[in-house]
């Protein structure tokens, strides 16, 4: 019972964080005028509302202080894997993806490189990790005892909840006209990403290590992107 309260508020809090993230983002959109970047504003203000509230969420449960939500330097923090990790599935990701998909990526927000390079690569994955692995992986370290093997790598409940509610989010694409099958591609790397994501977070009780590890996946699936839009 402790066990499934605990995944049902940490859901609840995802749900309470996205939503007002979203309608954040939504509320600004719609009074943009009709020649603004809504795409690139959206964007903005959707990350940036999962960044503020999550930190907000944080600092209410931490009672002000935010270590115990990965706020701190890595210990034994293994570079060189998270760098394989995070370069070689994002590339594996971006190629099923882009092989699968017909027309336009569903992930092309239309963005110039710069911008892809900010939002992307650098803000986006920045404000997911917070809201994932730092806020809802944290909220449910006291069930860290229980979790799973896979491929002698023990994945936590924590790690598996995170990484699940990380890769649904994606089915958002489904509201925008994204095919069917390509959403679902990208809901199961995102999964794999957040499982990823999160056993390093866990291994090294930061942040940082997630957070390269997802800027270089979206890195390498931008980059597929250009060159499959060059041919």
């Amino acid at each position: 019972m402790r066990i499934a309260v605990r995944v049902v508020l940490a859901v609840l809090l995802a749900a309470v964080v996205i939503n007002l993230a979203g309608g954040l983002a939504m509320g600004v959109s719609k009074s943009l005028p009709a020649d603004a970047p809504k795409a690139l504003v959206s964007g903005l203000l959707m990350q940036t509302g999962l960044l503020v509230f999550s930190l907000l969420a944080m600092l209410i449960l931490g009672k002000g202080r935010l270590t115990g939500f990965g706020f701190a330097m890595p210990q034994q923090a293994q570079w060189m894997s998270v760098i394989f990790a995070g370069f070689g599935v994002g590339l594996a990701a971006a190629a099923i993806i882009s092989i699968a998909s017909t027309g336009k990526s569903p992930l092309d927000m239309q963005f110039s490189p710069l911008q892809t390079v900010l939002m992307i690569w650098v803000y986006a994955s920045t404000c997911e990790e917070v809201f994932t692995r730092g806020l809802i992986q944290s909220f449910l370290v006291p069930l860290a005892d229980r979790g799973i093997s896979v491929w002698r790598r023990r994945l936590s409940l924590p790690v598996l909840v995170s990484a699940a509610i990380f890769g649904l989010m994606h089915l958002s694409l489904l509201t925008m006209g994204s095919p069917i099958l390509s959403v679902l591609l990208i809901v199961i790397f995102a999964f794999v990403l957040g499982l990823m994501a999160g056993y390093q977070r866990e291994r090294t009780t930061s942040l940082l290590p997630a957070v390269l590890l997802h800027s270089l996946f979206n890195i390498s699936g931008s980059l597929v992107g250009w060159i499959v839009s060059i041919l």
